[in-house]
C-alpha cells in the first residue's frame, strides 16, 4: 500500500496530459498519459541515468483514476529503451487495481504453516 500512495503522490505532483474518460470495471475513470520527459525524469528517480540510454525505441504511460474517489483503477507501462551498452529493456504491463481499502480474508497455505522460520539470516 505504501508503494500506491508513493505512486499517487507521483500523479499529484506531475504536469499530465488528460485524453479523455474511460470506464474502468465499472468504474469511470479519467485516462491520463504521462509525456516522454516525465518518463526520463522518473526514470533518472529510479536510478537510470539518461546518460546510460542510447535511444528511447517507445515510452508509453496510461492511468486510470477514478473520478469518485481518486484511486488509481489501472495502469498501462509500454517503454522500450536501448542502452548505450547496446542493451534493450522492455517494460510491459498492465496492472489492475481492485478492493482498494477492503480488507482481504487471507487464508496461510499449509506448507507455509510448517516452515522454517529464517528471518534470523537477514
Amino acid at each position: 500500500m505504501a508503494q500506491y500512495n508513493k505512486d499517487m503522490n507521483d500523479l499529484e505532483n506531475k504536469d499530465y496530459i488528460v485524453e479523455g474518460e474511460e470506464t474502468v470495471n465499472g468504474i469511470s475513470c479519467y485516462k491520463i498519459r504521462m509525456d516522454i520527459d516525465d518518463i526520463v525524469s522518473f526514470m533518472a528517480e529510479c536510478g537510470i541515468d539518461d546518460n546510460l540510454v542510447s535511444s528511447w525505441e517507445s515510452a508509453y504511460v496510461t492511468y486510470y483514476i477514478s473520478k469518485s474517489d481518486g484511486h488509481m483503477v489501472k495502469s498501462i507501462e509500454d517503454i522500450k529503451v536501448t542502452f548505450k551498452s547496446g542493451d534493450l529493456v522492455e517494460f510491459n504491463d498492465i496492472l489492475i487495481f481492485k478492493n482498494i481499502n477492503e480488507v482481504q480474508d487471507i487464508e496461510l497455505p499449509e506448507e507455509a504453516e510448517n516452515a522454517i522460520d529464517m528471518s534470523s539470516l537477514y
